[in-house]
């Protein structure tokens, strides 16, 4: 066979990253696409706190605490969930920005909203799978190590335990990377659902099983490398986010005495409500910062997808909608 795909597919990345954000340059374009960015895969940025590991004193929890507790987990996971509804929808309009080099955000989330369903709901369904599988494993551990206290099976089966965790997390990350990847630009370019998006994408991997498993390497240690870059922009602000943040929960927590009141608890519950808009703001300003890192990352995944099947040509399919438009304006009737 000649050239890979998943090489060939490199430079022309890097061109087309160029030409979208430098050629020309166009400021109010660059922040509009990096909030794009940051809204189709930012969000899942979090504080990675654990604030909520409270001195088990002779006090304990004073009535209603359990009550503010569920509500305000309730309200997180609420937030949770329309976060990532909204990033579902905005891996659609990602794309469609880079490929028509257009962005109109509230249109473009009405157009992608039904997509952007499909997706959040196929993520749910995994991330339910997981916590089910998860509680199963939980129960299992428990039934096989019950009774036997310390010995050689517990070790043995504490290290399988972790060793199942690992390969779920991985397992869970790659189906997750496939869904946008993959199943959001070939839904993008067929107008189909993601489920038939998922059955193309098997026949395209079943057809060119190497060339994903090279595209796949590559694209781990390029990011890898844009990792490092990104880690080093980042580490000052989600720093800073940090030791605030740490400093205010400390606050809180000497305020409340040896017992958490129900209103400690409802500051601590809007203090990480204020800590999750504090970590999109400083997404979208890291990602503003590293746009290019981001982009070529996008249009790699679009490029090698055109490659290895013509029809998937997103780029071409525009370019001729284009000169086709050209061709109406000088029609003289």
């Amino acid at each position: 066979m000649g050239e890979w795909h998943a090489v060939e597919a490199l430079e022309e990345s890097v061109n087309r990253t160029k030409e979208l954000l430098l050629k020309p340059f166009d400021l109010t374009f660059w922040l509009k696409l990096a909030v794009v960015v940051t809204l189709a895969t930012g969000l899942s940025s979090n504080g990675g706190n654990s604030m909520f590991d409270f001195a088990e004193d002779s006090g304990g929890f004073q009535p209603g605490v359990l009550a503010v507790a569920a509500i305000a987990f309730a309200v997180l996971v609420f937030i949770g969930l329309v976060l990532m509804y909204v990033s579902a929808v905005f891996q659609f309009v990602y794309v469609k920005a880079v490929v028509k080099k257009k962005i109109e955000l509230i249109a473009d989330f009405k157009s992608y909203s039904g997509e952007g369903l499909q997706l959040f709901l196929l993520e749910i369904v995994v991330y339910v799978a997981m916590f089910v599988s998860i509680i199963v494993g939980a129960i299992l551990f428990a039934m096989t190590t019950m009774g036997s206290g310390p010995g050689v099976l517990s070790v043995f089966m504490i290290i399988l335990a972790i060793m199942g965790l690992i390969a779920m997390v991985f397992a869970i990350t790659t189906i997750i990377w496939v869904f946008t990847e993959f199943l959001v630009p070939i839904t993008y370019a067929r107008g189909k659902g993601i489920i038939s998006s998922g059955g193309e994408f098997i026949k395209l991997v079943k057809a060119n099983v190497w060339e994903f498993v090279l595209y796949t390497a590559l694209k781990f240690g390029l990011g890898i490398v844009a990792g490092i870059v990104v880690f080093m922009v980042s580490i000052p602000f989600f720093l800073g986010i940090f030791l605030t943040s740490f400093m205010i929960y400390l606050a809180i927590l000497f305020a409340s005495g040896p017992s958490i009141t129900p209103a400690a608890l409802a500051l601590i519950g809007a203090v990480t409500v204020g800590l999750i808009a504090a970590n999109i703001v400083v997404s979208f300003m890291v990602i503003a910062i590293t746009l290019p890192i981001k982009v070529f990352f996008r249009y790699y995944g679009l490029t090698f997808l055109n490659r290895i099947e013509p029809g998937l040509d997103l780029f071409k399919r525009v370019k001729k909608i284009k000169n086709e438009s050209k061709e109406d304006t000088v029609k003289v009737y």
